[in-house]
């Protein structure tokens, strides 16, 4: 179609961000979109008419810090002698997703984004279905296979290295800490079932 025509990459499931902005959000029912937390702020955030509940997915610290690493192609160093310098190489950009002042504007939730499966089933009672259904197509986030049994930090000599990386990622990023205090409450969007269901 015209959208391949004028990248490969695009196509009617995956649209350019310009001609979404351009097209505008008022007739979604689901938003999905990788950009700072700016972009709900500036385009939501007075529509008081239109209510907004913003899904965030949270992993454990340290295994979305590592998986960002691998997604840049950067081998975290333990043998550093500046923790903070060496995180910052793994994409301190990411965090600008987030940002405090999103809970005092929407109706924050959180949610464990594994297995995937859960949240498509729980969106599958919001949503409407399609009605011509685009063929799904699997694109990897991570262009590098991860290798974790490699990972520095996950070796049981660095322990304390991993745990003081751990505390500094809680210090540095409020999406941490919006995690740690959002899991698990009336905020997580499974909480209310003490096993996921993955049907």
């Amino acid at each position: 179609d015209s959208l391949t025509q004028k990248n490969p990459s695009l196509n009617r499931g995956r649209v350019d961000f310009q001609i979404m902005d351009e097209v505008g959000y008022e007739d979604c029912d689901w938003i999905s979109q990788e950009k700072p937390a700016t972009f709900w702020l500036e385009n939501f955030k007075n529509k008081s008419t239109w209510p907004i509940e913003l899904h965030v997915p949270c992993r454990t610290p340290l295994e979305h810090f590592l998986s960002q690493c691998n997604q840049l192609q950067v081998e975290f160093d333990c043998s550093t002698s500046d923790l903070q310098e060496e995180i910052q190489k793994c994409g301190v950009n990411f965090m600008k997703r987030f940002h405090p002042n999103l809970p005092k504007s929407f109706d924050v939730k959180c949610f464990d984004p594994f297995p995937i499966e859960n949240y498509v089933n729980y969106m599958s009672h919001v949503l409407q279905p399609r009605r011509l259904p685009v063929p799904h197509v699997n694109r990897d986030s991570n262009t590098k296979k991860r290798a974790k049994e490699d990972e520095c930090l996950r070796k049981a000599e660095n322990s304390e290295i991993a745990k003081q990386v751990e505390k500094l990622l809680f210090e540095m990023y409020e999406y941490y800490g919006f995690c740690r205090d959002c899991i698990g409450t009336e905020n997580d969007l499974f909480h209310k079932s003490s096993k996921k269901d993955t049907s």
